[in-house]
């Protein structure tokens, strides 16, 4: 057995392992996890040292327990710790990785006789042990840090878009109420002007009508058709600026909470009326 390359294989596998568990990448940690426990693979073959695969294994177990873990990157794993589990199981060491193997003595390097025994392959488990916990430990940390500021930042959005939604919707609705009420001046002209008319004309079926009272009857019809016009014209838009208005507002209100909303106006004429209707699909 070549010493040196053993002690070579001894750093490699401590830095990768320590580098595993302080880089501030996940990448990064993952590449370091899977030098380490290679190196732990190599060192278990050079010396015949059953506590290297096991270290080699919780390694790969620790990469195992992240539930963030890329599909391809967890299948290369799982098929890392079957290639573990058959080395151990032809060192006839199947299912002794734990405190048996840490307590057997065994030497990492055979024939050393510097008591590198116990005391070394129980380091080498305990820094497996720890890159494990500790890249699973900082992955979550940092998938829930970046979780929670893409949810901050959606919300912020989300409210800015809603704050201005409503904004729109208040104003466009207060313009479509102001054109309800010409809408309703113009209805009181035009009744008026018809009673106006409806008295002149029993009059005239009556007993005639003067020339100042033919001319007060032009002007009541001329005073009505103008009232008509303006309740319809005015009705229409006044109509559909509220419904725009009501649209912009729900929507606004919604959009804080996540949802979809659409309303739509619609207007809707016959028989001397007009009317405006919403439709909204949530």
């Amino acid at each position: 057995m070549d010493l040196e390359v053993a002690g070579d294989l001894r750093g490699a596998a401590k830095i990768w392992q320590s580098l595993a568990v302080t880089a501030s990448a996940e990448d990064v940690r993952l590449m370091a996890a899977f030098r380490a426990q290679r190196a732990r693979r190599a060192l278990g073959r050079t010396t015949g040292e059953v506590a290297e695969f096991c270290a080699a294994g919780r390694i790969i177990a620790g990469v195992l327990a992240q539930e963030s873990l890329p599909g391809r990157v967890r299948a290369d794993f799982e098929r890392f710790a079957e290639e573990v589990a058959a080395e151990l199981a032809v060192h006839g060491a199947a299912g002794r990785c734990g405190a048996s193997s840490e307590a057997s003595g065994e030497s990492i390097v055979e024939g050393s006789g510097e008591g590198a025994g116990s005391g070394t392959s129980g380091t080498a488990e305990r820094s497996g042990e720890g890159a494990a916990a500790g890249t699973s430990g900082t992955a979550e940390r940092e998938g829930a840090a970046r979780s929670a500021a893409a949810e901050a930042e959606v919300d912020e959005a989300r409210a800015r878009s809603s704050r201005r939604l409503m904004i729109a919707g208040a104003a466009v609705g207060a313009v479509g109420l102001a054109g309800l009420g010409v809408m309703s001046y113009g209805l009181a002209v035009d009744h008026a002007a018809a009673d106006d008319v409806y008295d002149l004309a029993e009059k005239n079926n009556a007993e005639g009508l003067t020339a100042a009272e033919i001319v007060a009857l032009d002007e009541a019809i001329a005073r009505g058709r103008g009232g008509a016009r303006m309740a319809l014209a005015s009705g229409i838009a006044g109509g559909a600026l509220l419904a725009a208005g009501i649209g912009l507002l729900v929507h606004g209100g919604r959009l804080a909470r996540g949802q979809r909303v659409a309303v739509s106006p619609s207007l809707g004429l016959g028989g001397g009326l007009v009317g405006i209707s919403l439709g909204g699909r949530f």
